[in-house]
């Protein structure tokens, strides 16, 4: 009986997260459903997955104000799951935020790929790609897309930046970019098909960037940050395989994506960026080596801004080393 409940509940959640990414966040009593939901799933996670995780890995402790790091390879249902925000969020440290940097990994092979792979010294002069749509057909406009690049010249100054915005924005122009630039940022639309996640991508001036396309290529990248909705999202059918826009940029050579679960809301997304990319740059240096640590204490932040919204700080995830 224990395990069949467990299945039911494995099977009902993801359902419940994908009818949220076709809705607008912040509608109401449907937001707040939606945010119990999420609380409940989260306290759930921890007593059944991450609490019995921890308890082990504390046998090792480790060095006195350092958290334990974990990479989180999950398959099938749980895949669809914030396993990096499990917890009960109230004040009492009993959460995996708290405790740890998590990442995720797609594959044990990709994360031990991404793991060999000589990392160069950061440099005074290599430049960000940015990739900025604000409109794409059949869209609604994106406020936070003129902020981020305020944010980005800010943090890098425009001489650092390699922007391509509205037409400039297309297919052909940004992958060829990428195979140039070791930190790439989008600003723009995600789409994910749950039922047939290989038809996701991101929605540049052109159409859509394919998750297959994204997939094949063969790149030297350090860091992608995905500012677009449902990055970190596969599909219903193909749980186990891991197709997502984010694990398609990992499996294509980019170290490190921070991507998105779920709809993100626009402010929230911004906020987070500045977190991360402050937190990233020292002396004028990027140094995406701790981009880990970055996101687990932006969405920390997050969620102690607003520990009973989790809709608003779960969803963002960091994938590999």
């Amino acid at each position: 009986m224990h395990h069949t409940k467990q299945r039911a509940r494995l099977r009902k959640v993801p359902a419940t997260y994908q009818a949220h990414h076709t809705a607008k966040v912040g509608m109401g009593r449907a937001q707040a459903a939606l945010d119990s939901t999420l609380l409940s799933d989260l306290a759930w996670l921890w007593d059944t997955v991450a609490e019995p995780v921890l308890r082990t890995l504390d046998e090792k402790r480790p060095p006195a104000g350092e958290r334990h790091r974990i990479w989180w390879c999950p398959t099938g249902w749980l895949s669809f799951f914030p396993l990096h925000a499990a917890g009960h969020h109230d004040g009492s440290g009993r959460s995996v935020l708290d405790r740890t940097v998590s990442s995720y990994a797609p594959t044990l092979r990709a994360l031990a790929e991404a793991t060999r792979l000589r990392e160069p010294e950061p440099t005074g002069t290599d430049r960000l790609l940015v990739v900025a749509v604000r409109e794409a057909d059949g869209m609604a406009p994106l406020p936070q897309v003129a902020e981020e690049l305020r944010l980005l010249r800010e943090v890098f100054g425009e001489e650092r930046l390699t922007l391509l915005e509205g037409p400039e924005a297309n297919r052909t122009a940004v992958l060829s970019q990428l195979a140039t630039h070791r930190w790439v940022h989008f600003s723009c639309h995600g789409r994910q098909n749950p039922l047939d996640p290989a038809q996701g991508g991101l929605l540049l001036s052109d159409g859509t960037l394919g998750i297959g396309e994204l997939s094949r290529g063969s790149y030297r990248g350090d860091f992608a940050f995905l500012s677009a909705c449902m990055t970190a999202s596969g599909g219903l059918s193909l749980s186990d395989e891991a197709i997502t826009i984010g694990a398609a940029l990992h499996y294509s050579g980019f170290r490190r994506v921070v991507a998105a679960l779920w709809s993100i809301d626009a402010e929230i997304a911004t906020e987070l960026a500045r977190d991360v990319f402050c937190s990233l740059m020292e002396d004028g240096l990027f140094r995406p080596r701790r981009s880990a640590g970055a996101v687990t204490e932006a969405v920390t932040r997050l969620r102690n801004q607003n520990p009973e919204h989790p809709s608003r700080w779960a969803a963002f995830t960091h994938i590999g080393p």
